[in-house]
């Protein structure tokens, strides 16, 4: 015999279901129905599913708007990183009854975008780097975070969206990190394959070749005028020693004030 759960008939059921559909009970109710008066747990795409083919409608509850319902949208989009139908069915196993297509019109009057217009990406772009100088200032360690790490870490504390964009704009800050972070990942990996003696060996070069010592001070006000165009109101102006790093050998030539 083939394994798995065995399929949920429910042709023995179908007259109470169109009974309970005729006396204007909605999709929900009838699930809940289901399982605590016939012991038949059901999910609600088969239940429509089997509706459609025995061509009945069940009415849907109407769609009812909540501060509750924004923040757990909220949550799914800011900490939870959920897709809307991930979402859908999350909210749906907490007793909301709201489709992707109404998440996604609701997710977007909230201004949680995960696309933004060609025409505002200048303005993200200088946004997240304003959101970063400020992370280094704060002593927040994310030179040292992967892609994906650091793409946690924004999401997790500003409403900012774009893995690539905040990659894109982290690395004019720090050029040379990808290549750090592979040689200190690679060192690390040879020494746990070489064994323990080599894990606890002190020696060795503290830099990669032609990896500098130093790492330059933050550019903050010559990375906002490269992703903008213009200095952003309200920022300080660049200092001499940020001024003085805007060398080739720093940063690609569409970091440099032109």
């Amino acid at each position: 015999m083939p394994g798995g759960r065995p399929p949920i008939v429910l042709d023995d059921r179908r007259e109470w279901i169109t009974e309970r559909v005729a006396a204007g009970i909605t999709q929900e109710e009838i699930r809940r129905e289901l399982e605590e008066q016939h012991g038949v747990k059901i999910g609600r795409s088969k239940l429509m599913q089997q509706l459609a083919t025995w061509n009945i409608t069940a009415r849907r509850p109407a769609y009812k708007d909540s501060e509750e319902l924004r923040e757990r949208v909220a949550h799914c989009f800011h900490v939870l990183r959920f897709t809307d139908e991930k979402t859908r069915e999350l909210l749906e196993k907490e007793g909301y009854n709201i489709g992707e297509k109404r998440i996604a019109r609701l997710r977007k009057e909230m201004g949680l975008l995960k696309r933004i217009p060609a025409s505002e990406r200048d303005d993200a772009e200088a946004a997240i780097a304003q959101l970063l100088h400020q992370e280094l200032k704060d002593g927040n360690k994310i030179r040292e975070l992967g892609r994906q790490q650091l793409y946690k870490h924004i999401r997790s504390r500003y409403n900012v969206v774009g893995r690539d964009r905040i990659y894109k704009v982290a690395n004019l800050f720090d050029p040379e990190g990808p290549v750090r972070r592979r040689v200190e990942n690679g060192r690390a990996t040879a020494r746990r394959r070489a064994g323990p003696q080599a894990i606890n060996d002190p020696t060795g070069d503290e830099h990669a070749p032609g990896e500098p010592d130093t790492m330059c001070p933050d550019p903050i006000d010559p990375l906002i005028m490269a992703v903008s165009g213009a200095q952003t109101a309200g920022l300080p102006t660049a200092p001499a020693d940020i001024m003085e790093c805007n060398s080739s050998d720093h940063y690609p030539p569409s970091a440099q004030i032109q």
